[in-house]
């Protein structure tokens, strides 16, 4: 599976990309570039992001994120 990565060369982490569908992919893609453009945030951050809009709070309290 192809990863999907910060412009400035960080990748989000395997966990998320491989629990990604298509189209939480293309967020997080959109999010990492604004990222880079705006502020260098660290991929945990984008991936907090990607937690709390895209998967349903039950899947979120049962990992204790």
């Amino acid at each position: 599976m192809a990863g999907v990565f910060h412009q400035c060369g960080q990748s989000i982490c395997k966990r998320t990309r491989d629990e990604m569908d298509d189209r939480a992919r293309i967020i997080a893609h959109a999010l990492a570039e604004q990222c880079c453009k705006y502020t260098i945030l660290c991929q945990e951050k984008i991936r907090a992001k990607y937690l709390r809009t895209n998967l349903e709070p039950n899947l979120v309290n049962k990992r204790n994120l």
